[in-house]
């Protein structure tokens, strides 16, 4: 047990540093990795910024105004107040210094420093594993600044390769939109008599292991985004680096690796173009569940994604795919945290039916908790009621055993929980 605050910071570092450092398992496909390290060593070398590009103060001082309130500032405690109050002041002169950033392809080392601040998730959970605190990382609002410029530019070239079936951080898609799609699918199954094959798959720390070398080289071949841009994404994601704030104590500096910047304007979108090309190969093997003449094989929203089948051979190829490619590209699925559900099944086989993630076998469920909504084989709702109806009821008697009467509740919640009349209110 460690109660010392210095030591108990150090630990920290050592933690997040050993995160955000690639991992070397063998089962990643080394060959992979070196000619993709080449190609976009190659690559960046050869291309370079336009030396017009312009950013207008008008554009910075738009995206200033869209700027949050009341959020944590960085390491150099600017807040997002001291731009929005001075924004006509400070416009053009942000406007020229992100020009000179975006013509020189340099970002100041400075700017890319974090500091990470944890936090326990609270309930039951052990105080004691890592895991179960939620790390937030504060960066400079100039940077987020600087990449919602980008953003404002590139925001259309960086989405258009993006598959239909990925649900989140775009206009108009959510995840009740995506969890909608889910459920519409199985339903058409059902109206055919056929059984669905869903794999819910949990990725492991998802985002802090996006390889940085793999994300450029998405940039560079597989979306429409200018030079400029690619040489401004690469100059942010070289030398970033973290600290640890603990208990009023700054750990040492460590590099950040892997993974996408968390706070980061860009971050959603980058990963959304990082997975893509899994979802894109899922399509085309033509495994996944179909309506009609549209795929809908791996309803997807970031981290969370689903693999849908109309039989056990098909999905275990889904599966198969999965793993190829995560070893392609150098992450990790968590088969501990993956389940497979049979849906529409009225008579389930005697014999053991066995999903494999490369080595891991993925165990079958009853039921499964997808985007906050519990699923079960029969996508019945009498569940998620049950549970409402127990949190409505708990709550009902938390506020009655505290002393609050009971005649200034709403009358409906009365009738429910006191269908009998209840006297002297």
């Amino acid at each position: 047990m460690i109660r010392d605050r210095d030591q108990l910071t150090d630990d920290w570092c050592n933690y997040f540093n050993r995160l955000y450092m690639p991992s070397t398992d063998s089962k990643f496909d080394q060959s992979w990795y070196d000619s993709v390290c080449e190609q976009v060593r190659t690559s960046v070398h050869d291309i370079h910024p336009d030396s017009t590009t312009t950013v207008l103060p008008h554009i910075v001082k738009q995206v200033i105004e869209e700027s949050p309130r009341g959020k944590a500032g960085g390491y150099d405690n600017i807040k997002y107040e001291h731009l929005i109050f001075a924004k006509d002041v400070l416009s053009p002169i942000l406007a020229n210094v992100f020009t000179c950033l975006m013509r020189s392809g340099y970002v100041p080392d400075k700017l890319k420093r974090g500091v990470i601040v944890t936090l326990h998730k609270g309930g039951n959970k052990r105080k004691d594993k890592p895991d179960n605190y939620r790390a937030i990382t504060l960066t400079s609002v100039l940077l987020k600044l600087y990449e919602s410029v980008i953003l404002s530019r590139s925001k259309s070239e960086m989405i258009s390769p993006i598959s239909q079936e990925q649900g989140g951080f775009q206009d108009g898609l959510s995840c009740l939109m995506t969890s909608f799609v889910l459920r519409e699918s199985i339903h058409f199954a059902n109206e055919f008599k056929s059984k669905v094959y869903a794999c819910f798959m949990g990725g492991r720390k998802a985002f802090d292991v996006v390889w940085h070398e793999g994300l450029m080289h998405k940039l560079l071949f597989e979306s429409d985004i200018d030079n400029t841009t690619v040489v401004a994404f690469n100059a942010i994601y070289t030398n970033m680096s973290s600290c640890v704030y603990y208990m009023g104590k700054y750990s040492d500096w460590f590099h950040i690796r892997q993974g996408t910047r968390q706070g980061g304007k860009t971050s959603p979108i980058l990963y959304l173009l990082f997975i893509n090309g899994l979802i894109r190969q899922i399509e085309k093997s033509g495994l996944g569940m179909c309506r009609y003449d549209m795929s809908v094989g791996c309803p997807t929203v970031a981290d969370d994604m689903v693999l849908l089948s109309y039989s056990f051979n098909g999905l275990n190829a889904m599966l198969a795919i999965c793993n190829e490619y995560a070893n392609k590209w150098r992450y990790s699925c968590n088969s501990n945290k993956c389940a497979v559900l049979v849906l529409n099944e009225h008579h389930k086989l005697t014999r053991e039916r066995l999903f494999m993630l490369g080595d891991s076998i993925i165990s079958e469920a009853s039921d499964y908790v997808h985007l906050g909504v519990k699923c079960d084989n029969f996508l019945s709702s009498q569940c998620c009621v049950r549970d409402a109806c127990t949190k409505l009821q708990g709550t009902l008697l938390s506020i009655t055993n505290s002393g609050f009467p009971v005649n200034c509740l709403n009358p409906i919640y009365i009738y429910i929980h006191y269908p009998q009349p209840i006297c002297n209110l």
